[in-house]
């Protein structure tokens, strides 16, 4: 089995993600979701959407974790833009593609948005 969890990027696993170790805190129906997929051997694509910028994220990359051997992390940054309408278009709109680029070329039985991203369901 083969899952996507399309995610915001919470504020409190950034610190987790930039110093590389898994040590999440806050949100535990987030990371105990992800801790029990790995737990049971299911294969989970985590997409973290940053929605508002970051410094440790800078441009988009995979993080993997020695914890989580079934869990890969892809961060997607946001950036900024001199107009805050053309902000939200074109980080919707990468976001959008980075999300559909994945479901394309991969084969997921399972996919799961959290509120913050329903417009991907």
């Amino acid at each position: 089995m083969k899952v996507m969890l399309v995610l915001r990027l919470y504020s409190h696993l950034v610190n987790t993600l930039a110093e590389g170790r898994w040590a999440p805190e806050g949100m535990p129906a987030v990371y105990k979701l992800v801790e029990g997929l790995n737990r049971a051997g299911i294969q989970t694509d985590v997409l973290l959407l940053c929605k508002n910028p970051y410094e440790q994220v800078q441009k988009a990359h995979a993080i993997r974790f020695d914890e989580l051997e079934n869990t890969t992390f892809y961060m997607v940054p946001y950036k900024l833009y001199s107009s805050k309408r053309l902000e939200l278009l074109l980080n919707g709109w990468y976001q959008f593609r980075t999300v559909w680029q994945r479901v394309a070329t991969q084969k997921y039985d399972l996919f799961y948005c959290d509120r913050a991203n329903i417009t991907f369901a």
